[in-house]
């Protein structure tokens, strides 16, 4: 998962996490991220998964966009760049994972792998009697 963590305007300091992809983002209702501030178009950029892991920005027509102050059309982001859209300012981060439900699934393959090393000795002891 991706966050946007927002620099400037109203909701500064406040981070935005992404649940899927692609990711649109700009003033309209419908865009995953509502950006209301001047100088954002309705539809301004998307984030999406492109060839391979990267994640590729891709600013909408005739929106404008800067990462790491470059203006650009399309780019490959990278943890911790700074995304300008209008006068909003964001940082793209790497969502913290989380990683729910995994004890039951340790405790069946230690509770498995005890199973096979009592089936080994088991059949040690039958082979040498």
């Amino acid at each position: 998962m991706i966050q946007f963590v927002f620099l400037s305007g109203p909701t500064a300091g406040a981070s935005w996490v992404a649940r899927h992809f692609p990711v649109r983002a700009g003033r309209a209702v419908g865009n995953d991220l509502r950006l209301e501030a001047p100088g954002v178009f309705d539809r301004h950029f998307e984030v999406d998964v492109k060839a391979g892991p990267a994640l590729e920005l891709s600013v909408l027509e005739p929106a404008l966009a800067n990462v790491n102050g470059q203006p650009v059309t399309r780019c490959v982001l990278r943890n911790g760049d700074l995304v300008e859209a209008g006068s909003v300012r964001l940082r793209f981060w790497l969502a913290p994972t989380r990683q729910s439900g995994l004890w039951a699934s340790q405790v069946g393959v230690w509770l498995a792998w005890f199973a096979v090393l009592a089936a080994q000795v088991v059949l040690l002891r039958w082979l040498n009697s």
